[in-house]
């Protein structure tokens, strides 16, 4: 019976000790989690600021095609040929540089989105290790309470086991 005790006891104290193996393990990973949201973070801030500097370059480039269209008009009206060409080039390299520019932007949106979406994802995996790391927690919790009150009543039946005897020896002796 005794052997069969302390069999049950080990097995205790070796689920016991797993499972604060394993919560140690689940809490390095929720801690790679948190790193990993911080890193995207600061990836979806980068391409938020990108997004704002191209859009205030497009912006920028737009409002200076109307004034180059007036001074193309004024070159053609003065019969400034030359001129009038050369302002035209410049109203084609802007367009150019436009559509460059909104081409980055999709680009940027594409990355944002994803990265968002890494986000939620690493998040949703958060949360499960954190019910995990919960779970563990509270069967680890469980397991030493189990240990302590097994712990206690071996010393409350040993105590009362040796008070009985002293009774015993008492009265045996009276």
């Amino acid at each position: 019976r005794l052997a069969r005790e302390n069999e049950r006891r080990e097995r205790a104290i070796k689920v016991y000790y797993d499972s604060l193996n394993a919560l140690r393990q689940e809490r390095r990973q929720l801690l790679n989690c948190e790193e990993e949201i911080d890193k995207l973070k600061e990836d979806l801030s980068k391409f938020q600021r990108d997004s704002v500097d191209l859009t205030t370059q497009k912006t920028e480039l737009n409002n200076k095609i109307p004034e180059l269209e007036k001074e193309k008009k004024a070159f053609v009206s003065s019969r400034s040929f030359k001129d009038a060409s050369r302002v035209s080039n410049d109203i084609k390299d802007i367009q150019t540089k436009i559509t460059e520019i909104e081409e980055q932007l999709v680009q940027v949106n594409e990355n944002e989105k994803a990265t968002m979406q890494k986000i939620q994802t690493v998040i949703f995996f958060t949360r499960k290790i954190f019910l995990i790391l919960f779970f563990s927690l509270k069967k680890t919790l469980f397991l030493h309470c189990q240990q302590e009150l097994m712990s206690l009543l071996k010393n409350l039946i040993s105590t009362n086991m040796s008070s009985l005897k002293s009774k015993k020896v008492i009265l045996a002796c009276s």
